[in-house]
């Protein structure tokens, strides 16, 4: 159980974080062209407000599942997943890494953002994943195998 919590975490929010941070400034920028009315693409500006959208949408779920996990999960769940307003992004070993869930949350539209850029062709698929994608799988995987190979 312990193993599956563990690949999990590291093999999809750690990347979701990675990624996103990496691309949260150019979408900061691109809102802030957009409520400027600066000159801008209609397709980056429909990926803008749908990055938006999406992104209030998930973060609400997000708080509403995290309200009712008390009730749905056990306890040795809980206690790796979530602490206080915490979350845990990566886990190696028996140590966890976390951030403030607003972190997370920023992280998460930067996330958004770049797969929109994927969406709309402002960005080549095969650069994506081989530069940006493949890297982050390669550290996730390395950080879930390496401690039970070892036996950390």
């Amino acid at each position: 159980m312990e193993l599956l919590v563990k690949c999990v975490i590291n093999f999809i929010i750690f990347p979701i974080f990675v990624l996103g941070l990496s691309s949260l400034i150019p979408a900061y920028y691109s809102i802030k062209s957009l409520v400027k009315n600066h000159s801008i693409n209609p397709r980056e500006k429909k990926m803008l407000i749908e990055t938006v959208l999406i992104s209030a949408g998930i973060i609400l779920i997000l708080i509403a599942v995290r309200w009712s996990m008390p009730r749905l999960f056990l306890p040795e769940i809980l206690q790796n997943l979530f602490r206080a307003n915490h979350y845990t992004i990566l886990m190696f070993g028996y140590t966890t890494f976390e951030v403030y869930s607003v972190l997370f949350y920023f992280a998460l539209i930067g996330f958004i953002y770049k797969l929109g850029q994927l969406n709309y062709g402002l960005l080549p698929k095969t650069f994506f994943i081989r530069k940006n994608l493949l890297p982050v799988f390669i550290i996730s995987m390395l950080l879930t195998v390496v401690p039970v190979i070892i036996g950390i």
